[in-house]
């Protein structure tokens, strides 16, 4: 599969030294893989509408190139 969509899940990193885990980060979860980035952009519309999830990217699995980024709660990804 040439595409991926994935979604900016929120994630707190746990600190061992610290009993406050205050980094709070993110990991990207895929929803969706397809050949046709046509296809996996239709389906991300319809995802979005549905889910209301705010932080999405397509990319390019053979190179690493994001195709498409929507994101609107991470300014420094």
């Amino acid at each position: 599969m040439n595409y991926r969509l994935d979604y900016a899940e929120p994630h707190i990193v746990k600190e061992t030294q610290l009993s406050n885990s205050t980094h709070q980060s993110y990991r990207w979860v895929t929803i969706a893989v397809s050949e046709d980035l046509g296809a996996l952009k239709e389906f991300y519309e319809e995802h979005k509408k549905k889910f209301n999830q705010t932080d999405y990217r397509i990319e390019d699995s053979r190179n690493g190139e994001i195709v498409l980024k929507d994101y609107i709660n991470f300014r420094s990804i």
